[in-house]
């Protein structure tokens, strides 16, 4: 376990820059025409970390949790009230105190009121509610940022995983050319009777084995790169 992890963590920074080597869709999307280019390691874990709903979920826990955090803040400000009214009356009113009168009055008038509380000491609720507010937030966002780890953490090893097959894919298509070669010399010793059929007979079997071998490398590669894509 400790030698594998030693090896991870030497080809890490090796690979970290690779990118794949066939075009495939980028998954972006601009006028109706999707942008074919090549997938990087950071651009494969940005993108799944933008995308990935477990990271929008986590994300949007720790936006609840930080408005929460400021309504615990609140509870210590003092509480403002205010109110207002205004009242107007317009009329003809009758006047029979002296000689009665009909006068054309107009009365207004306003009042206000503005009060304030301030809570002294409520058997430390309020502090035990800010505390468990800001455990709360701190929780949400180490939820978010392990998210984001084990997003990055899934992408790395399958987008690594597509690496190695192409460097096996390489290998192997080197391994066919001097199989072939091999073969098609063999076959003209074997023709001028310097070499017998036996050893060409069994570099055949090595030239088909090879092919064998790289049309499985291929077939496995191109299927590594599109689970990558499917969990992008």
């Amino acid at each position: 376990m400790m030698k594998r992890g030693l090896i991870l963590t030497l080809l890490i920074p090796m690979l970290a820059t690779a990118q794949l080597s066939h075009p495939i869709p980028s998954l972006s999307e601009k006028k109706g025409e999707k942008d074919v280019g090549q997938l990087s390691l950071e651009k494969s874990i940005a993108f799944a970390i933008e995308a990935a709903s477990a990271v929008i979920k986590a994300r949007g826990e720790s936006d609840i949790n930080g408005e929460q955090l400021l309504q615990s803040y609140f509870q210590f400000l003092p509480n403002l009230t205010a109110s207002a009214a205004y009242t107007k009356v317009h009329g003809n009113t009758y006047f029979y105190a002296a000689t009665p009168t009909i006068v054309d009055t107009f009365n207004h008038g306003a009042t206000y009121t503005i009060g304030t509380a301030i809570n002294i000491f409520n058997g430390l609720s309020d502090m035990a509610g800010l505390k468990a507010a800001l455990n709360r937030r701190e929780a949400s966002d180490l939820n978010l940022k392990r998210a984001k780890q084990q997003i990055a953490l899934d992408v790395a090893q399958k987008f690594l995983q597509v690496v190695l097959d192409q460097q096996i894919v390489r290998i192997a298509k080197k391994n066919l050319v001097s199989s072939q070669e091999r073969e098609k010399l063999l076959s003209e010793q074997t023709r001028v009777g310097v070499r017998n059929l036996a050893d060409l007979f069994r570099q055949q079997a090595q030239t088909s084995s090879d092919e064998s071998y790289l049309v499985n490398a291929e077939n496995k590669e191109r299927t590594d790169e599109l689970q990558l894509l499917v969990l992008l």
